[in-house]
């Protein structure tokens, strides 16, 4: 399934809303609807990801540093079925717990080897927000945010012209 031309699609891995909140706020910030399109990842499938253009997914973690049980199935077709996801390109915003120590916002690190694994290329690094500081994620995201469609936007221009990023994960 393709992006609308030129929208960023958020992908969301949530069970409890926080992950879908923090999504809806990003969506917001960045014109609405109409330029930002929010996915959930509930019972999605490999086929539901986009094949080509932006892509921010937007996840928690569970239990021992899984994604939500409602993204299991999500990450599970997308790990069988292995999508040619070569014209894509994401950024990680990674949700948790840091009193979890190895496994702290291990949920967005499943995905992040996922979609590598299809041939999509990663645009600068996994943020991690730690939920238990009382920080708002928005608030703490705003900033990453700001930074990583730089890079990706400069990605375009640098591929555009032929150039090679050293900013983008292979």
């Amino acid at each position: 399934m393709q992006s609308e031309a030129g929208k960023l699609v958020i992908l969301v891995a949530t069970m409890t809303g926080a992950a879908e909140m923090l999504a809806e706020d990003l969506q917001a910030e960045l014109g609405g609807p109409e330029k930002v399109e929010l996915r959930l990842l509930e019972n999605a499938v490999a086929a539901d990801f986009p094949t080509t253009g932006l892509a921010l997914v937007v996840s928690s973690t569970y239990g021992t540093g899984d994604v939500p049980e409602t993204a299991e199935r999500a990450l599970a077709s997308l790990l069988a079925e292995k999508p040619e996801l070569r014209a894509l390109r994401f950024g990680v915003i990674s949700l948790g717990d840091s009193h979890y120590g190895d496994t702290f916002a291990k949920g967005g690190l499943h995905w992040d080897d996922a979609l590598r694994q299809c041939g999509a290329r990663r645009v600068g690094e996994i943020l991690k927000i730690d939920c238990q500081t009382g920080d708002d994620p928005a608030e703490v995201a705003r900033p990453w945010l700001a930074d990583w469609l730089a890079i990706a936007v400069g990605a375009d221009a640098d591929m555009a012209s032929g150039k090679a990023r050293t900013d983008i994960a292979r």
